[in-house]
């Protein structure tokens, strides 16, 4: 079984279309497991404690945006890396475009209020397989890039078993 922890999203909002109620946002998730097969003993190789894959190269949850607007689109890409130690634990950074659904409150417009959600999950496995879980009761906004339209006044993290 392997526990995967989901840490950050960063970045910024890059759109919000009120008409198709869509949220185009851009930031990177901090993903983080332990895979015994990646597992070395480092005095075997010249000390070596850690290493860069390609992120293809090795097994990665199949984290995907379920609240997508687009159709399914894996996290990452051929050009990621994985950060690998000798104890087999596992760090990857997915950088990613989401456009999630995002129903428009315009009731008090122009000053309405809009709360959105990015639903992540483990699409092709078990629960007794992947346990998504956080290390935080928020998303870390330390590279959030503001956008002149919009602000964030809160943001939460949870995360929900199925």
């Amino acid at each position: 079984m392997s526990k995967t922890e989901i840490g950050k999203v960063e970045k910024g909002i890059i759109e919000f279309d009120e008409a198709n109620g869509a949220l185009k946002t851009a930031g990177y998730l901090v993903l983080s497991w332990t895979d015994e097969y990646l597992q070395w003993d480092s005095t075997d190789f010249n000390g070596t404690e850690s290493s860069f894959l390609p992120q293809d190269n090795i097994w990665k949850p199949d984290i995907s945006l379920k609240n997508s607007v687009n159709s399914f689109t894996s996290m990452g890409s051929l050009h990621l890396n994985v950060f690998v130690t000798s104890t087999g634990g596992v760090s990857w950074y997915p950088y990613q475009v989401l456009q999630s659904t995002c129903d428009a409150e315009i009731q008090y417009f122009p000053f309405d209020v809009q709360t959105c959600s990015l639903v992540l999950t483990a699409w092709s496995y078990y629960k007794s397989d992947v346990t998504l879980y956080q290390n935080s009761e928020s998303i870390h906004l330390d590279g959030y890039s503001p956008n002149s339209m919009w602000d964030i006044l809160s943001n939460s993290c949870n995360v929900n078993p199925i």
